[in-house]
């Protein structure tokens, strides 16, 4: 059942029955031929030209108007909703696609720092391995090198010992070839103190 509202500046209503169509008629009587100034079907407004009369003659024209207008809206609300239930689905696409782009970003995301760790495990391994190499390497030269001084300087001494060994072999040939000269030279100066006349 729809209801139907016509007012004017007279603010005069009364209650009307249309058998024929079946709608309940608020209609403004505020003189034979009354003019309106809006259309309200239930409750919304719907514009109508100023200056129309409600005569008895023109009241079916005015409720077939109101029919084919209320058909139209009908038309647009159904359009309406048409259109909403296509940009509901399409927002549900488009939320559905962000929430699979989302979980598409945070899964490569998960893969390239899963990779990334794997990488610094890997480098951190070979890092390990190479210092401890170095180290390895490092010990192994400084032994060698403190070996290799070790028997230079054990070279070097004995060739010192042996050389002194020498010196000390020769200095005493010579101190044992000195002693007869030594000793003819203090006999000598023995006898030429005796020679020598008293004053």
């Amino acid at each position: 059942m729809k209801r139907i509202q016509i007012q004017n500046s007279k603010q005069q209503t009364t209650d009307l029955k249309d058998e024929k169509n079946d709608y309940d008629v608020l209609l403004d009587v505020g003189s034979e031929r009354s003019r309106y100034e809006s259309v309200y079907i239930n409750d919304e407004p719907y514009p109508t030209p100023v200056g129309k009369d409600l005569s008895e003659d023109n009241k079916d024209q005015l409720l077939a108007d109101l029919l084919h207008s209320q058909s139209s809206i009908l038309a647009e609300m159904k359009a309406l909703r048409r259109d909403n239930i296509l940009l509901r689905e399409t927002l549900t696409l488009y939320t559905e696609r962000q929430d699979t782009i989302a979980q598409g970003v945070q899964d490569q995301l998960r893969k390239i720092t899963d990779q990334l760790n794997g990488h610094l495990v890997e480098i951190r391994k070979e890092l390990d391995a190479a210092l401890n190499k170095s180290l390895f390497d490092f010990m192994d030269k400084h032994e060698k090198l403190v070996l290799t001084l070790h028997d230079q300087l054990s070279q070097t001494s004995d060739h010192l010992s042996e050389k002194l060994m020498k010196v000390s072999t020769r200095l005493d040939r010579l101190t044992r070839a000195d002693q007869p000269v030594q000793q003819s030279a203090d006999k000598a100066r023995k006898k030429s103190t005796l020679s020598l006349p008293s004053l």
